[in-house]
């Protein structure tokens, strides 16, 4: 385990549940805090690790052949989809017949957020599940990775790399993008892109090379290009990279090995999935009682979300894990 990256997928999706408490709040009571904006770049962070990850699993093996590119299908799904099947369905059906499907969504709707394809719906693009918009990039990102494997092998990067760079260009040209290109390529898959430079520099243990040259120069250019867009970008990429540099440090490992910081980690996509949904309702709940009048219940409204949330998601975990998945192993890809 790299438990720097473990470390940090517990406070990405800590700093995604402090916006999201943040924007809940905003709708009930009048609070500004410009600062708290930033916490969105819990996001960032999560797609940079998944792109270092893919690189990491990657490099590990010495033969790429069909037998392990369907080894790498077969764990990427059991990673994404059974969580996200458990929790977008009975949001789906919540917003269909509890709430009166305020959104507009159809059975179509709820297929297309179970296939991870972006979809319009009443002029935004957000799934069933609102936070499965960043699944949509993260299952984009896969079928690059798939497709290059299986055309280039070793060479994947290359492809994945050309396809990510001419993505995000394609506007230069002069070409308009309809829905969902303009969705999928957005700049913001650089950062899958980035993430697996840095798996790259950390596969060869060369954390001080030339490659930094490249590197970093290229990051400051493609900021330029996009402007305050990809400042997330850029800060995410920064502490990403120091906290693998600061990997192999005693004192620094024992602190990404802290409990409660270890099992953050290990609950950090079912708390990922499961804390708006839970944030939407506790603030209903408050709301109808008056109690966001208090300074004093919003600070309430906070921990008790968190420690639902996070409690619920150890939970989901552990019923995702050792039900759900051992059901599809033993079940559904015995024989695949």
């Amino acid at each position: 385990m790299i438990y720097s990256v473990h470390f940090l997928r517990g406070i990405a999706a800590l700093f995604v549940f402090v916006y999201h408490v943040y924007h809940i709040l905003r709708i009930y009571i009048d609070i500004t805090l410009p600062f708290v904006e930033f916490f969105h770049i819990g996001v960032d962070i999560f797609f940079i690790i998944s792109g270092f990850i893919i690189t990491y699993i990657v490099s590990k093996t010495d033969v790429i052949d069909a037998s392990y590119i369907l080894k790498f299908i077969k764990s990427r799904f059991m990673r994404i989809f059974p969580a996200y099947f458990f929790v977008t369905v009975p949001i789906f059906f919540v917003y269909f017949y509890v709430l009166g499907n305020p959104r507009g969504f159809t059975w179509i709707s709820l297929l297309k957020s179970l296939l991870f394809l972006p979809f319009d719906s009443n002029g935004d693009w957000y799934p069933v599940l609102g936070v499965g918009w960043t699944l949509n990039y993260e299952v984009f990102f896969y079928g690059l990775i798939v497709l290059s494997l299986i055309l280039m092998g070793k060479r994947y990067y290359l492809g994945v790399s050309f396809f990510i760079v001419l993505s995000v260009t394609i506007p230069f040209f002069g070409v308009s993008l309809d829905f969902p290109f303009s969705f999928w390529f957005d700049p913001i898959i650089l950062e899958f892109l980035i993430g697996m430079q840095l798996g790259f520099i950390y596969v060869k243990k060369n954390r001080v090379s030339k490659s930094y040259l490249f590197f970093l120069p290229v990051l400051l250019i493609l900021l330029y290009i996009f402007g305050y867009e990809l400042l997330h970008m850029l800060m995410a990429t920064i502490i990403v990279f120091f906290a693998l540099m600061l990997e192999g440090n005693r004192h620094f490992t024992s602190f990404f090995k802290l409990r409660f910081f270890s099992v953050l980690g290990a609950v950090s996509y079912p708390l990922y999935l499961i804390h708006q949904p839970l944030l939407s309702l506790f603030g209903k709940v408050f709301n109808y009682f008056g109690l966001f009048s208090s300074d004093y219940f919003i600070i309430v409204y906070f921990i008790f979300g968190f420690t639902v949330s996070y409690c619920l998601s150890y939970a989901f975990g552990h019923f995702i894990d050792g039900i759900v998945n051992v059901f599809i192993k033993k079940y559904v890809f015995r024989t695949i």
